[in-house]
């Protein structure tokens, strides 16, 4: 094969367009094309490809021989990373714009060959992620109690403890995957083969927080929901199931609308997991007569709900739910 092939990509700080570094925009792009071309005819094997392509009736023939016997790949790729504004100076708030960033990613491979048609794969990844962290000041109500300045006394007069979290944190991100394939019946080139689609729509949500309710109790929680927002699978009168808004712009819009109509409704569970931990060290060490011990106590849970499988019956036209998985455990 001759193989032919380029690749050009840029990351970019547009950040840098903007006063004071103040905003924080990565940017990456990419291209890439590779031509494979073989040295016989895949049609006529005894035959080489210069030669078919020389025996050419007419210039449009000659293009189908080429397009149809070359290995053809493209590749086009976007990222915008943790853009976001940058914090310059003061003390962070919960209500700081500066809390707030986004990403978005989008890939896209198209490919054909000999025995495929058409093979087009697109990602597309989208999200908002919110992020408040602080050291928030201990609260020390006995500390100029005297009465309680006697050493054996210490662990009462140090009792402390915060009025909000250290860390709070929410994440919320869509993940677009999309799969279309047609096949080439390169028998009977003029049987045109019905296209595959694959695709999924999944939206995650993250929750975190963490809170040192006091110097020596410390708890922490992280959560994870994953919806599945529902996709028709034909679109329209003629039943299309190819999502494209160039070449089918009516079925497009139509799925753009459903697909917004689940959104409203924060899709279909499918999984949801949180699990947190409770730490608490023990102050005995406070004690003169016990101060060189250490003593500590951690309790943990886990828990988590899986969808369980619908499954139509044909015989009756209507779904089998199966029922939802649930799993917990617990430690201390």
């Amino acid at each position: 094969d001759n193989l032919y092939q380029y690749d050009a990509n840029t990351t970019l700080q547009l950040g840098q367009f903007f006063p004071q570094n103040r905003v924080n925009i990565p940017l990456f792009l990419g291209y890439s094309e590779s031509f494979a071309n073989p040295q016989y005819n895949p049609m006529d094997p005894d035959v080489p490809l210069t030669r078919a392509l020389d025996n050419a009736g007419s210039s449009a023939e000659r293009d189908s021989i080429k397009h149809i016997s070359q290995d053809y790949t493209r590749r086009k790729s976007l990222n915008l990373t943790n853009v976001r504004l940058n914090r310059l100076e003061g003390t962070p708030k919960f209500y700081d714009i500066e809390n707030v960033s986004v990403s978005y990613s989008f890939s896209e491979q198209f490919s054909r060959n000999i025995k495929t048609d058409t093979l087009i794969q697109r990602n597309v990844r989208g999200g908002l992620t919110y992020n408040y962290n602080t050291q928030p000041r201990n609260v020390r109500p006995l500390q100029n109690v005297q009465w309680l300045s006697n050493p054996y006394l210490r662990i009462i007069r140090d009792f402390n403890f915060s009025y909000y979290p250290n860390q709070v944190a929410f994440q919320t991100e869509l993940i677009r995957t999309y799969q279309e394939r047609k096949l080439r019946n390169i028998h009977n080139p003029s049987l045109i083969m019905t296209p595959s689609v694959a695709k999924d729509f999944y939206w995650n949500r993250n929750y975190t927080l963490n809170w040192n309710l006091t110097q020596g109790l410390r708890f922490d929680f992280n959560a994870r929901n994953t919806a599945l927002i529902d996709e028709p699978d034909v679109l329209g009168p003629n039943e299309i199931r190819i999502v494209d808004r160039r070449r089918y712009p009516d079925e497009y819009s139509m799925w753009r609308d459903t697909i917004w109509d689940n959104m409203k409704s924060f899709g279909k569970n499918t999984q949801y997991t949180h699990q947190f931990n409770l730490t608490y060290t023990v102050p005995i060490n406070k004690i003169p007569i016990f101060n060189w011990i250490t003593s500590s106590a951690r309790y943990s849970g886990n828990y988590m709900w899986n969808a369980g499988k619908r499954i139509p019956d044909t015989d009756q036209g209507t779904v089998i739910d199966q029922g939802n998985i649930i799993q917990n455990s617990n430690t201390m």
